[in-house]
């Protein structure tokens, strides 16, 4: 009996240690935002301006966008811990941010605590969070939105592709460079898994205020639907809302080939799939001076 006891008490104190190292995870590190400023870019490629560009990056068109910061890196273990540990997965009033009638029962909001082989996860605090979906990382933004007093969500696809290509269209994060390795990113099962945020300078964007990660490590979500350029006129800056049940991911992943590095190009998932393979970085809204 009392080693019954001391079992379940071991394992309390250390579900209590984990909580203790998340919720202290609160400090905002001042070099975690990249600003990106206002202006036009061309979004998309075609075959003459890319040999392997795919037809839904066509047509190239421009995007003007207002100003915005976008996370440096990928969010991290070590930070939707804080989340996890804080309750977001039981709080009612992110409850909307589950479609309840798509993914039914199984899917409820509070059925799932946290993301999948979570135990694991933690053991790499500075890896991307994968296994999320895109109700996950959403819940993630309105909660971060309301802790650090700030407006956050996911980026839109026109902004994730701006923060990638730059205005002088690069055609990978870091430059034209075709990636070989795994000098610039995680990618092509080179590595088999995620890598800490960071781990790859030679893949970051250029500049003296780099992002990280734009290509490999984890697929990232988008807020957008996946629709066709062509078919569905944009919103507001960069968003287009159709009928696809899609949304968009970008960026590529540790599995993916090189060419779903490129800044161009794009993927789409069900919001409700969760994969080793799929994170987020989040975009923080510039209020007007």
């Amino acid at each position: 009996m009392w080693t019954r006891k001391l079992s379940f008490f071991s394992l309390a104190l250390a579900a209590v240690g984990i909580c203790i190292w998340a919720t202290t995870v609160q400090g905002e590190d001042p070099g975690s935002w990249v600003r990106i400023e206002a202006g036009a870019f061309t979004m998309g490629a075609t075959p003459e301006s890319d040999p392997i560009a795919a037809p839904d990056e066509a047509p190239e068109h421009a995007v003007t966008l207002a100003a915005f910061d976008i996370g440096r890196h990928e969010v991290t273990v070590r930070e939707f811990a804080a989340f996890v540990s804080a309750g977001g997965y039981t709080d009612e009033s992110l409850r909307p941010l589950w479609d309840l009638a798509a993914f039914g029962e199984a899917d409820r909001f509070g059925v799932g605590r946290a993301p999948e082989d979570w135990a694991v996860q933690l053991a790499y605090p500075n890896r991307p969070v994968a296994g999320v979906s895109w109700y996950e990382a959403m819940a993630y933004c309105r909660w971060r939105s309301r802790r650090d007093g700030q407006r956050i969500t996911l980026p839109t696809e026109a902004q994730w592709e701006r923060a990638a290509r730059g205005t002088e269209r690069r055609r990978f994060p870091w430059g034209s460079q075709i990636p070989d390795g795994t000098l610039r990113a995680s990618f092509g099962e080179s590595v088999g898994h995620t890598t800490d945020v960071g781990s790859h300078p030679d893949g970051d964007t250029p500049g003296t205020n780099p992002i990280s990660d734009l290509g490999g490590n984890v697929l990232e979500w988008c807020l957008d639907r996946k629709v066709s350029y062509e078919s569905v006129p944009r919103a507001g800056d960069g968003l287009r809302d159709g009928r696809s049940g899609q949304r968009v991911t970008r960026g590529g992943s540790f599995y993916h080939d090189r060419r779903s590095l490129r800044a161009a190009s794009r993927s789409g998932q069900e919001p409700g799939v969760r994969t080793a393979l799929l994170g987020f970085r989040l975009v923080r809204v510039v209020q007007p001076q």
